[in-house]
């Protein structure tokens, strides 16, 4: 798992030390799936380095979301990258808009770290999620976990009929609760007792699918 650092020092240098540097100049991505095939070529291309530099100077590419795509590919892949530096103009501002972004991660992180685990326990750590400042109810009778995010807009509905519909579920209200997003949630999980066989790459891609409306509407 890489660490994303954002930069404002204007130089090739992070620890007093000249990195290797990925220019983004000429490259465009527009879905989800561009920036993890981009992700994955930085991770061939960089695997022997412990630490590199991304400048973009590319209107229409989105240091943040290639910050998340790198970020599931380090999770997803043996590398010996530590951490990823964006050098950044106004590094306040990169800061701010990057934080919903470092939410996603950590929901995203939640959810392949729980993937591993047995179906049961999957459910069990679902219900035990009121750290998060969530209302969670849950109703032994019918094998269904409630829970609800209670923000200023009107909630909308989240319902789980399997396993993996639940990972992605608890994924993304997992990012939207440790964000400062005004959106609400009302989620219904319904509890099953299927062999864990998730996709984890699925979810993920449903997490982002998710998401970006979300993400879109709050920048």
């Amino acid at each position: 798992m890489i660490e994303v650092i954002i930069d404002g020092n204007d130089n090739d240098e992070f620890l007093q030390e000249k990195r290797p540097v990925f220019d983004v100049s000429s490259f465009s991505a527009a879905t989800w799936k561009e920036y993890r095939q981009y992700a994955h070529d930085f991770f061939m291309t960089y695997s022997d380095h412990r630490i590199v530099i991304v400048r973009n100077s590319s209107y229409n590419f989105s240091n943040n979301w290639f910050a998340v795509a790198l970020f599931v590919e380090s999770c997803l892949t043996d590398s010996k990258i530590d951490a990823v530096i964006f050098k950044v103009k106004d590094k306040s501002k990169a800061l701010k808009e990057y934080a919903p972004y470092v939410a996603l991660t950590i929901g995203i992180k939640f959810i392949i770290n729980l993937s591993q685990e047995s179906t049961a326990c999957i459910y069990k750590e679902i219900g035990n999620l009121g750290y998060l400042g969530l209302n969670i109810k849950q109703d032994y009778f019918a094998d269904k976990i409630y829970l609800k995010l209670e923000r200023a807009k009107a909630p909308l509905m989240l319902v789980s009929h399997d396993l993996e519909q639940a990972l992605e579920i608890i994924g993304f209200l997992k990012a939207e609760a440790l964000s400062d997003s005004d959106y609400s949630f009302n989620t219904e999980i319904n509890i099953t007792k299927e062999t864990n066989s998730v996709n984890v790459e699925n979810v993920i891609d449903n997490i982002i699918k998710k998401i970006t409306p979300i993400l879109a509407n709050n920048s």
